[in-house]
């Protein structure tokens, strides 16, 4: 899942392992995530959603990040890498079809920010 945030972009990896990592591209991240049950489970639970939804995704080769308020989810598949991206607004709000993705990939950075010291 990709942010366009104010100062940036926001980068949070999830793998069906239960690892996962956020990365700022300010500088920074927080990553080491496999370590923890909480981290864990909300990255497993964000991925397993994820195949939910790769009948709406489209095949990419290029990945631009995402402009400020628009929230990328790439999935990598046997077929290739697929995509989706949706205004931020609209996933909060659940107009988007793909927003419980949303949710549990914030649930995901919620859990990273649990075991990040600073």
């Amino acid at each position: 899942m990709e942010l366009g945030v104010q100062n940036g972009t926001a980068t949070l990896t999830s793998f069906v392992d239960g690892n996962a990592s956020i990365y700022f591209s300010s500088g920074g991240g927080i990553i080491g995530g496999f370590a923890h049950q909480n981290v864990h489970n909300a990255a497993v639970q964000f991925v397993t959603e994820a195949t939910k939804f790769l009948n709406v995704m489209s095949r990419v080769n290029d990945f631009p990040l995402p402009i400020i308020g628009n929230i990328s989810f790439y999935a990598l598949t046997d077929k290739g890498v697929l995509t989706i991206t949706a205004n931020e607004k609209q996933l909060q709000d659940k107009k988007a079809a793909i927003w419980p993705l949303y949710y549990l990939g914030q649930n995901v950075i919620t859990q990273l920010r649990t075991i990040s010291p600073g």
